[in-house]
């Protein structure tokens, strides 16, 4: 079974982040901030695999815009980001299967729209380092694709871990069948968030 690397942090206005920047960085694509008026151009990027949208009819500019536009504070959080490392043994279809299925997780339990992105791994850096980059909207997406209340179940520190530690991340392994060749000895991209502490 494959061991799990979960690490999840916020961005925030407060910290001169944008939600919409965040997605173009992460799928290498060309997003206009409506806020703003600044273009995130990173269609030259390059080791983005695969990408998709989990929780929502649109498409990724109407999305980080909408959740851009429901925060009204100079400082408000603007999206949470999720990072996974994945299984290197599996081939990219099953990778991308794997993800999408995965992004479910949050979308589910927390009901955010969810959009992923798989990266290769750095060049020159340990060629089984694949990970994924979950960005989540800080809004329930209503039943009319609005974005909606706040998810303060995430915000609140002694309860945000729980809530974490009830994704995938708190079993420590990825969920029985994602993978049959079991990981031994992998090498962490970094140190283990607290949530896979024990």
């Amino acid at each position: 079974m494959a061991v799990m690397f979960l690490a999840v942090k916020s961005l925030s206005r407060r910290a001169g982040q944008s939600a919409v920047a965040a997605a173009a960085y992460r799928t290498g694509s060309r997003l206009t901030d409506e806020r703003t008026g600044r273009v995130a151009d990173y269609t030259r990027r390059g080791g983005v695999l695969a990408s998709g949208v989990v929780g929502w009819r649109g498409d990724r500019a109407a999305l980080w815009n909408a959740a851009e536009a429901a925060e009204r504070r100079k400082d408000a959080m603007v999206a949470r980001e999720v990072l996974l490392a994945l299984p290197h043994e599996l081939d990219p279809a099953a990778r991308a299967r794997l993800v999408a299925a995965y992004a479910q997780w949050p979308h589910r339990r927390h009901g955010v729209a969810v959009e992923w992105a798989i990266h290769a791994p750095a060049a020159g850096g340990d060629a089984r380092a694949h990970h994924a980059h979950l960005l989540l909207t800080t809004r329930r997406v209503e039943a009319d694709g609005r974005l909606g209340a706040k998810t303060r179940e995430l915000d609140e520190a002694p309860r945000s871990r729980h809530q974490v530690e009830a994704w995938p991340c708190g079993r420590r392994t990825w969920p029985s069948g994602s993978t049959t060749a079991p990981i031994a000895d992998r090498p962490r991209p970094m140190a283990c968030p607290s949530c896979c502490r024990r």
